[in-house]
């Protein structure tokens, strides 16, 4: 069955893969999908006097595709899925971490010392009077959570969050979502996730029991079970920075997603949801789009989770995006190729497949397997003298190497929204001369090689404000 440009995809963090959870996200874009029976129709059986005319469903699986523009805010759900599980920006060590005992104060400092091996245990979490303090040496809009063996069960959550004003007191900010809460919802700091956070707009560096830096005050609204284990909090800059960079002498492991599709009418759902082709392509005067191929199984029908729109998108443009290109050994995107690019795409091939065995299910998928990663570049260049030079380099077979990097609005001092593509490769294509629209241009193609030096095939980066996926 096939159900084409639907009207609404959501989507949802498996915390089993494999286990359908409730919708988190609403993703605007449109969404096909197909469910793959493996039909058996015995062939002995066809025949005008055959008694039998079985047809037997013998397999199962389902394969989405998704196409919408690129935006800054949710690029990170189909990377997560086929780079490897960054569901949360990239973090650094607080400067300080304190537990507010009714108003004596304790060191908590192996719980920002970044060593996992170290931990600090909150014997008494009492939540009429007392508070956990983080620091940083500037403004941040997360924290990250590493829990130990003892994690809280009982009935506690965040009730407010406070910001220091620079005078010895505190103002209200607002509670983004709380990721340590339990499966079902009513216990704070039951396992590893990120408390994100609005600031409020006047949070200012001050001095509290003697160290400075911008603080956050965290309360909760129950106590906590005795003698809770924290291993480490790790902040998330208020300019956010989400890094895929895939090991290539490891396993990676994707986030799994359950998607939700379907329009007014109906709703159908896979669980199992793993990227396996991104396309990432863009012009001038048009935004840059993405396409992701996913594969899943167990497609069943179902109701929509109840989202509201999502707020504050920012679509990437074509007109934004800029191409630079260095020699091997270089600082890749040290060198802008000014003037030179109209238009282009980038393929990444993630590498995953779906592997079954033998379940009780008749879908059977239960694993992933990871095979060669693969990204290639098509680009429309402008013909110049730069160009003409890498010319050259492809009839040398010479690796270079490439940053496309497509830049949005300004978050706060020098820093962009924005998304990075870098990766070394050879040109494997080198077209003769071209026109478009009065131009005198080239077309290229660029396939990914491993840069030993860089030590590495492909980055992506993105920047934005977001602290951690729903």
């Amino acid at each position: 069955m096939t159900i084409s440009a639907l009207k609404r995809c959501q989507v949802a963090r498996e915390a089993t893969a494999g286990t359908k959870v409730a919708a988190t996200a609403k993703i605007p874009g449109k969404l096909t999908m197909e469910e793959k029976m493996v039909l058996h129709r015995p062939e002995e059986e066809r025949g005008s006097l055959a008694s039998n005319h079985r047809t037997v469903l013998v397999g199962e699986s389902v394969e989405m595709a998704f196409e919408g523009d690129l935006t800054f805010e949710q690029i990170m759900w189909w990377l997560a899925s086929g780079i490897h599980n960054r569901v949360y920006g990239d973090t650094a060590n607080p400067t300080g971490a304190k537990h507010n005992d009714n108003g004596v104060y304790t060191n908590l400092t192996n719980a920002f010392d970044g060593a996992p091996g170290t931990s600090v245990t909150i014997v008494t979490f009492t939540a009429a009077q007392d508070y956990i303090q983080i620091r940083s040496a500037s403004k941040f809009r997360a924290v990250r959570v590493d829990i130990g063996g003892t994690p809280n069960a009982l009935a506690s959550t965040i009730s407010a969050v406070h910001f220091s004003d620079g005078a010895s007191g505190w103002l209200a900010g607002t509670l983004v979502r709380d990721g340590t809460l339990s499966g079902a919802g009513t216990a704070s700091l039951a396992q590893d996730g990120v408390i994100e956070f609005t600031p409020h707009a006047s949070w200012l560096s001050d001095t509290v029991d003697g160290d400075a830096g911008f603080w956050v005050r965290i309360t909760w609204n129950g106590n906590w079970t005795a003698s809770v284990v924290i291993l480490d909090f790790y902040t998330i800059p208020f300019v956010t920075v989400w890094t895929y960079d895939p090991s290539l002498t490891a396993a990676n492991t994707p986030q799994s997603l359950t998607v939700e599709y379907g329009d007014n009418t109906q709703e159908h759902e896979a669980e199992y949801g793993i990227v396996s082709d991104l396309e990432f392509s863009w012009a001038m005067d048009e935004p840059m789009k993405v396409k992701a191929s996913l594969f899943g199984r167990n497609m069943a029908a179902s109701t929509f989770t109840s989202l509201s729109d999502p707020t504050g998108l920012e679509t990437a443009i074509g007109n934004k995006t800029r191409l630079y290109i260095n020699a091997t050994g270089g600082t890749i995107g040290s060198t802008e190729k000014t003037s030179t690019i109209i238009d282009g795409s980038i393929k990444l091939e993630t590498g995953f497949k779906s592997v079954k065995h033998g379940t009780a299910n008749l879908f059977s998928m239960d694993g992933l397997a990871e095979n060669k990663k693969q990204i290639t570049a098509d680009m429309t260049l402008v013909f110049n003298s730069g160009v003409e030079t890498e010319r050259t380099m492809y009839a040398a077979g010479t690796r270079r190497l490439f940053r496309v990097q497509s830049t949005g609005s300004l978050i706060s001092g020098s820093d962009y929204k924005s998304i990075t593509f870098d990766f070394a490769g050879v040109y494997t294509k080198f077209s003769t001369l071209e026109e478009k629209d009065g131009e005198t241009t080239v077309s290229v193609t660029i396939e990914g090689e491993y840069d030993a030096t860089w030590a590495k095939l492909f980055t992506v980066v993105v920047q934005n404000t977001t602290g951690a996926l729903a």
